[in-house]
């Protein structure tokens, strides 16, 4: 199995574990706070969401799909 196909289903997993731990926590994370009183409630939010969620499942499908797409090495 390629590196590639490795990372990207790895950093896929990051993405939909961050979601599902931003979704059902009782309270928000630390990080989420720090970024809600620096850019505030709305625009924090979204930062945090597309850094911890969005990018890394986004990269990490890219990263899928060129190591499946990728010719065989030899």
């Amino acid at each position: 199995m390629s590196f590639h196909v490795v990372l990207g289903a790895f950093m896929i997993a990051y993405g939909v574990v961050n979601l599902g731990l931003r979704t059902f926590a009782k309270r928000p994370s630390l990080k989420l706070e720090l970024m809600q009183r620096k850019w505030g409630e709305r625009r924090g939010l979204v930062i945090h969401v597309v850094s911890y969620v969005v990018f890394p499942a986004v990269l990490g499908a890219i990263l899928v799909l060129r190591g499946l797409t990728a010719a065989p090495a030899g």
